[in-house]
Order: structure tokens, then sequence, then C-alpha cells
């Protein structure tokens, strides 16, 4: 089994395409998701799942809001190497007092916004 954390764009935002996490916690449970925790209403969520390709699983979960909740969100699975990753970036980012992290489906476009880009 791999352990999974899924972002959703878009969701519970100004009362437009509300998911309740309890119907978000179902449908990943009906995918046969096991351990499927979820943060506040925000749309993150970490589960495990037995096999599968990421972009099948982020097609799939999408797929299963559409049809349960009228709108098919954006979602964007990581694992623990991409947390990682993640962390190991900040720290070579100047210091900040709150550290942001953006994840994108593409590479940054332009020039970076600061020197030291790791990418």
């Amino acid at each position: 089994m791999k352990t999974y954390l899924a972002l959703f764009r878009g969701i519970n935002i100004g009362g437009h395409h509300a998911l309740p996490m309890k119907g978000l916690v179902e449908i990943l449970s009906g995918l046969g998701c096991e351990n499927v925790k979820t943060y506040i209403q925000s749309g993150n969520v970490v589960f495990r799942i037995k096999g599968g390709a990421r972009p099948e699983i982020a097609a799939t979960i999408s797929q299963r809001v559409l049809e349960g909740y009228g709108f098919a969100p954006q979602v964007f699975l990581l694992d623990a190497a991409d947390l990682q990753e993640a962390v190991a970036t900040i720290r070579l980012l100047p210091v900040m007092a709150r550290p942001c992290i953006s994840f994108s489906w593409s590479p940054p476009r332009g020039q970076p916004l600061w020197s030291g880009w790791p990418f």
C-alpha cells in the first residue's frame, strides 16, 4: 500500500464547490482507500491505497466527486518522497518568517523569484 496526500483545488471556497469532508472520506473509502484522514474543510486528505498509478487515482477521485457533487475538482497527489523534496527545497530558500509551498502540474515559466531556484 502507498500513502498519498491529496490536495483538492478550489473546493469549499466562498460557498462554491461544496464538498463535505465526510463525503470525501466516503468517496475514498469506496475506492478502497484506507486510513483516510481529512484536515478541516480544506480538501487536504491523507490516505493509503493499494496499486494504481497517480494520474488514474486522481482522475478516478475527481470523477467520483463529479458523480456525487456535480463538479470535478483538480486533484494533486503527493507521496512521501514529494513532501521530503519540498521540505528540502524550503531549506535552500532565504530565511522566511512563514515559508509557503506551492505545487504545480508543470514547471514555472520565466525567471525565478529568487536566485538559487532548485529546479
